[in-house]
């Protein structure tokens, strides 16, 4: 399972990164916004991952989208926050930017990503930033063939359609 892979390949990359706490354990704060099934999942790994590393705790938050992209760039910018994110690749560039996340292929040979499917590392200024376990955001166009005979097959055709098919209600 390559979400699996992802995330051992991630607790292990964070764990000398960790701050021991009261317990003795070192903590990891893991910041995601997967849906409630596969947070489960990830529960389930972390759980397995922290069996096999007693002196590791992992620490979920789950937050939206938009609260784990400001919180993050707050926290971090402040010197705290998670050690990982588990969220979109379009922060990469304004996160790389702001010099708050770390470029893997300083820690990783390049041999290491020979294991990945190529558009699922995330390069920014020539440097890799991030691995997907998800790769793709599909967006679809529907139409009615009750008004439309066949779909457009360009822009073109698509801007032709609707300005045939709109109609001014407002005068």
């Amino acid at each position: 399972m390559i979400l699996q892979r992802i995330i051992f390949f991630l607790l292990a990359l964070f764990f000398m990164s960790c701050s021991d706490g009261d317990s003795g354990k070192s903590k990891i704060n893991i910041w995601h916004q997967m849906h409630y099934e596969n947070r489960k999942v990830l529960r389930e790994i972390c759980d397995e991952y922290e069996q096999q590393n007693s002196n590791l705790q992992i620490n979920l938050t789950y937050r939206e989208t938009e609260e784990l992209r400001s919180n993050f760039q707050s926290s971090a910018m402040g010197g705290s926050g998670p050690e990982l994110i588990y969220g979109p690749s379009d922060q990469v560039g304004p996160f790389a930017t702001m010099r708050i996340i770390q470029p893997l292929d300083t820690l990783f040979e390049e041999s290491f990503f020979a294991g990945f499917v190529e558009n699922s590392i995330i390069e920014y200024q020539g440097s890799k930033w991030m691995v997907g376990d998800v790769v793709g955001n599909h967006l679809m166009l529907i139409y009615n063939k009750k008004l439309i005979q066949s779909p457009p097959q360009n822009t073109d055709e698509l801007i032709k359609e609707g300005k045939a098919l709109t109609r001014d209600m407002d005068g």
